[in-house]
């Protein structure tokens, strides 16, 4: 009886200890499924499993979308090589994250393009916001291997109108992708809305 109990506790322990490591496992293969392996922020898998939650809860609050692209990427590349690139997507993501409110959620969506959530902000709120991000990537001094003084570089930003509900996102998105371009063409390093636009947001 001493032999069988002794026997049925070992087998237990061997279950639960396969459990543990299954469940590790699981969350760790999540965990690739939705990061982006050079930033460690979402990628586009993890923001959108994260904005159909977001949205499909009762009291789901609106988002207000900054998109953000680093000013003359393609000009670092090919100057410093893509192991310096991708250095300094590491350290702008890293900028990027440090500044936005908790309640926020941030992604990387291209090369060297991110996307932020602002959630349940107003339109002063999320502009704060995108000023303070693109104040913090204008203060970082990225060292690169070979180079003799440190990188600076800059982000431009554009935001979009309130996203009140999942039917609205690609709207939102595009908006604030229109709202980059615009900043883009007024010379860079800078933040534009598409509400300072002017033009039909229909």
């Amino acid at each position: 009886l001493f032999y069988g109990y002794a026997s049925l506790a070992a087998v237990m322990r061997a279950l639960n200890l396969v459990l543990l490591v299954f469940v590790r496992l699981n969350s760790q293969l999540i965990e690739v499924a939705s990061r982006d392996a050079l930033t460690r922020l979402l990628n586009r898998n993890g923001l959108d499993e994260l904005v159909m939650r977001h949205f499909a809860a009762r009291d789901a609050r609106p988002i207000t979308l900054l998109q953000i692209d680093i000013d003359h990427f393609k000009r670092i590349n090919d100057s410093y090589g893509h192991a310096a690139g991708d250095r300094v997507l590491r350290e702008v993501a890293a900028s990027l994250a440090a500044h936005v409110r908790a309640s926020d959620f941030i992604a990387r969506v291209g090369g060297e393009e991110f996307l932020v959530g602002c959630v349940a902000a107003d339109d002063g709120v999320a502009r704060a916001l995108a000023e303070r991000l693109l104040a913090g990537v204008r203060k970082l001094d990225v060292r690169l291997p070979g180079a003799k003084l440190p990188v600076h570089c800059t982000v431009s930003i554009g935001i979009s109108r309130r996203c009140g509900d999942l039917t609205a996102w690609e709207r939102c998105w595009a908006e604030a992708d229109r709202a980059l371009y615009a900043a883009k063409a007024a010379g860079r390093d800078r933040v534009v809305s598409v509400n300072s636009l002017g033009a039909d947001l229909r």
